[in-house]
């Protein structure tokens, strides 16, 4: 049993909510594009829910080796997006979100190697997915939506 702060236990329950909502908007918005008939875009977005998943166990167990309380009960309000450029903006929000947590619980976890460890992981595979909203809505603006759109077929 590892003897870690109620505070870091309460953050790692609150980055496990964020990516539980982070996963189930990917969801949704995945549909959403495989509807539409955007494929790469799909893609792209399968990709990191896979990455997400991942990441989701990975707190788990570590809430799970602190001895602590894993609370998979509470989604976060999913913001689905109407239009590609909503969903761009939509997931851009919680990939932010999550590498404010990361950074936050960092400094919390000072002792904790190993959940330290994660938390860099896992800030930056977020901060990937954030450079890749954020381009693409940069690709939006300079190109417009038509255009940006007939790469993502």
């Amino acid at each position: 049993m590892t003897l870690v702060s109620s505070e870091l236990v309460e953050g790692m329950n609150q980055l496990l909510q964020v990516l539980t909502t982070a996963l189930q908007q990917l969801r949704v918005h995945r549909a959403k594009t495989r509807v539409w008939g955007y494929s790469k875009l799909h893609a792209e977005l399968s990709e990191q829910a896979v990455t997400l998943s991942e990441f989701q166990d990975a707190v788990v167990c570590r809430l799970l080796v602190m001895d602590a309380h894993v609370d998979l009960q509470n989604v976060g309000r999913l913001r689905v997006g109407q239009t590609v450029e909503d969903i761009l903006s939509s997931e851009r929000g919680l990939a932010l979100e999550s590498v404010q947590l990361c950074q936050r619980l960092y400094e919390i976890a000072r002792v904790d190697v190993s959940t330290r460890v994660l938390l860099e992981r896992l800030a930056l595979s977020e901060d990937e997915r954030l450079q890749s909203y954020d381009q693409g809505l940069e690709l939006i603006r300079q190109l417009g939506t038509p255009q940006y759109l007939a790469t993502r077929c």
